[in-house]
């Protein structure tokens, strides 16, 4: 199995659930019969948006099938919008320092010159 994402806060919680293809359920108690659990979602479709929620099981509920420990990573380069980040990234040099760089070149071109 490939490494999960999530995030810092949540890594050392006892079950974390990969919930549908794009949300992990991270639980703050481990999910028993007869119990209730407070829960946190994580939508990695939508830039790891998180909602909270409760639930609890009954005697005839199926309990959620949780990660291994040494499935879950908490490093940001895991993350699925990794890419997404470096282009915005790249994107963003070229406007702030690149762009202004070659118009003020242009324009005061003779005294940069040695």
């Amino acid at each position: 199995m490939a490494k999960v994402y999530v995030p810092e806060d949540f890594i050392s919680k006892p079950c974390v659930e990969i919930y549908n293809h794009n949300v992990i359920r991270v639980y703050d108690k481990k999910p028993a019969l007869n119990s209730d659990s407070t829960y946190t979602d994580f939508y990695t479709d939508m830039d790891y948006y998180t909602k909270t929620g409760s639930i609890s099981w009954g005697q005839w509920s199926i309990l959620p099938v949780c990660v291994k420990k040494n499935d879950l990573v908490s490093d940001v380069y895991h993350r699925i919008d990794f890419p997404n980040i470096i282009i915005t990234f790249f994107i963003l040099l070229l406007i702030c320092f690149y762009f202004p760089y070659r118009i003020v070149t242009r324009a005061f071109g003779r005294w940069f010159k040695w």
